[in-house]
């Protein structure tokens, strides 16, 4: 049985004077844990596309680990940054994967060869070898960048809600934010998401409105997903929860135990 929190006293009933403990002594063979609603059953469709998720998720955090590494260590033989990657990051993954994460930094400018690598000829970005070496290449943004990264985030955003294409691949926008948080842009950035996304959610409103006259809209919160990165004192798991149950868990980063009311 998944027993993230513990409940005093023990019991299936919940009254208003139970205390919540988060489980220290949780722990599971599976990194990847699957936390079902008491009236919900996991289906295999859903399964499928939280594995998709949580493998796209991984990509992100795989760059975000090898830009953390070169940051501190700047400069670094591709041998130590794949060993110390996978030092980092808790869960399986290949070195051909990271290879493909190094090539695809080097593309966008987060990572340079070493212009002294005889192995490599100048401005040659394809090809990880083995002896060669690494070095942190933070590009210059252009005066213009916020803006023009901004409208390509808003034009993905409206794509979206339309179900229309977007015209840019996921890992472009991600790059895109990461180099707006880089630059501290992170608080700007979430404002104009935040007014951006409550302006698709009355659009959405709006048209419903109009189309269905004498009904009501109304959002379920609870329908909503998401994967937790819990750390345990036995090792890191991911938790896949509904949203009310990631809002409960991110509750005990602040406190060790908690009643009910």
């Amino acid at each position: 049985m998944v027993r993230v929190l513990n409940k005093e006293p023990k019991g299936k009933d919940v009254g208003d004077d139970d205390v919540f403990h988060f489980n220290t002594a949780f722990t599971q063979p599976l990194f990847r844990i699957k936390i079902n609603a008491i009236q919900m059953k996991e289906t295999e469709e859903e399964n499928k596309k939280t594995n998709d998720q949580v493998m796209q998720d991984r990509q992100y955090q795989i760059d975000a680990a090898l830009v953390r590494i070169m940051k501190t260590r700047k400069t670094l033989s591709h041998k130590l940054l794949i060993a110390e990657a996978l030092q980092q990051l808790k869960f399986p993954l290949k070195a051909l994967d990271l290879k493909k994460r190094i090539e695809s930094l080097i593309d966008r400018e987060y990572l340079a060869r070493d212009a002294t690598d005889a192995n490599v000829s100048q401005g040659e970005c394809e090809g990880v070898g083995g002896g060669g070496e690494f070095e942190r290449a933070k590009p210059e943004l252009p005066a213009n960048f916020e803006e023009e990264t901004w409208s390509k985030l808003r034009q993905a955003v409206q794509a979206i809600n339309a179900k229309q294409a977007v015209s840019c691949s996921l890992e472009e926008l991600y790059a895109a934010v990461q180099d707006m948080c880089m630059h501290k842009m992170a608080d700007k950035l979430y404002q104009r998401l935040q007014q951006e996304l409550e302006a698709q959610q009355q659009v959405f409103l709006d048209f419903y409105m109009h189309k269905y006259s004498g009904r009501r809209l109304q959002w379920y919160n609870s329908l909503g997903a998401c994967v937790l990165r819990a750390a345990f004192p036995k090792g890191t798991k991911e938790l896949s929860v509904s949203l009310f149950q990631a809002v409960v868990l991110c509750m005990f980063n602040d406190a060790d135990a908690l009643s009910f009311q």
